[in-house]
């Protein structure tokens, strides 16, 4: 038996991406995975029809070739902890500028803040520390 709020978050979900919302796929996938929640029939039939496709369309193993939509998604979490990180390293340069932090600007605590941020919501930008840094890294990689 589904939670009855669970039930009606996937329903909406369901609609939307009957009306095109395709990125609703993966926010209901992630509210059964998160949740334990079990998955939907018209979940689980979309996700194999679109992992069917992905495979007829693409190479076996070419993990460069993502889908337009899935890179997308990727894009938009490395761009939103990238901003928070960033956010964080200012504050702490803000900080070591007014004499409030004798500590010189550190990764690892931004990206602690950041996680905790993180953590209380449902953002799909959630993620370990490791994978915050990552994210920020490879987004400053490219601005160079």
């Amino acid at each position: 038996m589904i939670d009855p709020a669970y039930e009606s978050m996937l329903e909406r979900y369901r609609q939307d991406w009957e009306k095109g919302q395709f990125d609703r796929l993966i926010y209901a996938f992630i509210v059964c995975a998160w949740n334990d929640v079990p998955v939907p029939l018209w979940l689980r039939d979309a996700i194999l029809e679109d992992l069917q496709y992905s495979y007829q369309t693409r190479r076996r193993g070419d993990r460069s070739a993502r889908t337009g939509a899935v890179q997308d998604h990727w894009n938009r979490v490395h761009q939103t902890r990238h901003a928070m990180m960033q956010t964080a390293l200012n504050q702490q340069q803000w900080e070591i500028e007014i004499g409030m932090r004798q500590l010189p600007l550190n990764k690892n605590e931004a990206a602690e803040e950041v996680k905790a941020l993180l953590s209380q919501t449902k953002h799909v930008a959630r993620g370990s520390t490791d994978a915050i840094i990552e994210s920020y890294n490879s987004l400053e990689n490219k601005a160079d």
